[in-house]
């Protein structure tokens, strides 16, 4: 699998078809594999470029604070090494929160904005996983303590330490 140095980190991708670039953002531990129907689909009309986000997948999965402007500016960084002045963005869930961060961020570049399945108004910053500590992966968290939320002040998605487990796919 192909990967881009960008931002300080190794962004892993997939790419197929042709046409105008398509740049698929995924949800919250999964990883660009979530798009490969979609993508042979869309390919014969689109250069469809389906992501790992940092953190997922077989993208670096750095140590520290991550944010949703960290994410939109990897994409966009992503479609500079790979050349690309425009392009349209499709998001689902977290990816949809990347997708209204790049339009912010990074406006002159999208040639469309697809949002799915995500939040339409400000979200507070939140802390991913209540009850993990350093070291416990998220997924472990949320198999002990359930997905609940919780609201916080300034606080990164995630903590220093903690990292994305690797999405599980089926075969």
């Amino acid at each position: 699998m192909p990967h881009a140095r960008v931002n300080g980190i190794e962004l892993a991708y997939r790419e197929t078809g042709r046409g105008p670039a398509l740049i698929l953002g995924h949800g919250l531990c999964l990883d660009g594999e979530m798009y490969l129907e979609a993508a042979e689909r869309l390919a014969a009309d689109w250069r469809v470029i389906r992501l790992d986000f940092r953190g997922h997948g077989e993208s670096t999965k750095p140590r520290g604070a991550l944010s949703l402007e960290d994410l939109a500016d990897d994409v966009a960084a992503l479609a500079d090494a790979l050349g690309l002045e425009r392009f349209a963005y499709g998001g689902l869930s977290m990816g949809g929160m990347v997708g209204r961060r790049l339009a912010l961020r990074h406006p002159g570049r999208l040639l469309a904005l697809v949002l799915m399945d995500t939040a339409a108004e400000p979200e507070p910053q939140r802390e991913l996983f209540e009850g993990s500590q350093g070291g416990e992966e998220p997924a472990e968290a949320v198999s002990a303590n359930g997905s609940q939320l919780v609201d916080g002040e300034d606080q990164p998605l995630l903590e220093d330490g903690e990292e994305l487990a690797d999405s599980e796919q089926p075969q």
